[in-house]
């Protein structure tokens, strides 16, 4: 078969699928169409934020490394909540500052009220751990808020895409008359399925490459988590006093 008569059937296939009646047939495409509307919005409104918490990232890893102290953005207030670092930075830095000065919240002379405080016992360190953990957490479903529902609109649309598929058949059947060709009964049951097909490809396909900058996301962001981990535990747990 030549892909020009492939491309012939293929559009006689979804011509008689769209002459089928209003109920199922024009119903089932309607919500097809709608599963594809909402697909690629989903699509195209996570690649913006994707690229945007790219930015946001950079943005405050660069920031971070001009600041003089560790806690200086949190004391100055700084925020960017599309930034997964940033929200791993917030909870270590909101758990620092209340284990530090009893308060979650930047309070004046901050810096200097810092310094006075010393050191956090060895036993705080489980504590601002879980902080980071927690912070860790959030960024982590920020990241993959979104992506399973490309997978439900295609396990949906290739649902809708069968039973257009076998009531077309089942009908077709019914009111066959003898003798009559079963070409027109496929060609419409076999647009559905090319219908379907249309509107689950974007979405597994474009899910399954989310997935993969995700994944190496994920890790980068995991590994920043653990290196500002340690970052805090020298700068404001000793080691050696125990509560």
């Amino acid at each position: 078969m030549t892909p020009l008569t492939f491309f012939s059937l293929s559009i006689g296939s979804l011509q008689s699928a769209l002459d089928q009646p209003i109920f199922p047939g024009k119903i089932l495409i309607w919500a097809l169409l709608m599963l594809s509307i909402i697909s690629w919005v989903k699509i195209l409104s996570k690649g913006l934020q994707m690229a945007r918490l790219k930015r946001s990232d950079k943005a405050f890893s660069e920031r971070l490394r001009q600041s003089r102290s560790t806690l200086e953005l949190f004391e100055e207030g700084w925020r960017d909540d599309e930034s997964p670092r940033f929200l791993i930075y917030l909870a270590g830095a909101r758990e620092t500052a209340f284990q530090l000065l009893g308060s979650r919240n930047p309070v004046d002379d901050m810096q200097n009220r810092v310094q006075s405080a010393g050191l956090l016992p060895a036993g705080k360190a489980p504590i601002l751990d879980r902080a980071f953990e927690s912070g860790l957490r959030q960024a982590l479903m920020k990241l993959t808020s979104g992506v399973g529902g490309l997978r439900f609109i295609g396990a949906a649309a290739l649902f809708l895409g069968l039973i257009g598929s076998v009531w077309t058949m089942m009908s077709g059947f019914d009111q066959l008359e003898a003798g009559a060709s079963l070409g027109p009964v496929r060609g419409a049951s076999l647009g559905f399925v090319f219908i379907a097909l249309g509107v689950a490809t974007p979405a597994f396909l474009s899910r399954i490459a989310f997935s993969v900058v995700i994944e190496r996301v994920e890790f980068e962001t995991a590994k920043f988590k653990e290196d500002l981990n340690r970052l805090f535990e020298r700068k404001f747990i000793d080691f050696e006093m125990q509560e």
